[in-house]
């Protein structure tokens, strides 16, 4: 079963889209801010993150920054989510790499379509 780590400190969000990740058939972990994502990542190895961007202390492009200095997670796949952006197409670069963000807004099978194009059901 494949794991996905969210890191995200909109705790209501969290819950419901581990539901549904649940759901779909993958094993979901969560920590509430960016400085617990980059211990939980190193300690679960997730398989994909998602990510907010916008979060306190460590935001999503710091907590990233921190992950990608782990060499074991330096090649995991990483989604942003964002309640910033409405649109479908958006990159966030962190770094020498661009990453893909999803409106946390749209609809979850938008979000179930890019896990799936990143690392497979």
């Amino acid at each position: 079963m494949k794991r996905i780590l969210i890191i995200d400190d909109t705790k209501d969000y969290s819950r419901m889209i581990k539901l549904v990740l649940t759901k779909a058939g993958y094993d979901v972990s969560i920590a509430d801010n960016g400085a617990a994502g980059v211990e939980k990542a190193n300690s679960i190895k997730p398989d994909l993150i998602l990510m907010d961007v916008i979060m306190p202390e460590l935001d999503g492009v710091e907590t990233v920054t921190q992950i990608r200095e782990i060499e074991s997670l330096k090649d995991v796949p990483i989604i942003f989510l964002t309640s910033v952006t409405a649109s479908e197409n958006v990159i966030i670069p962190v770094k020498d790499q661009n990453y893909p963000a999803v409106s946390k807004m749209k609809d979850h099978n938008l979000i179930l379509n890019k896990i799936h194009q990143l690392i497979g059901r």
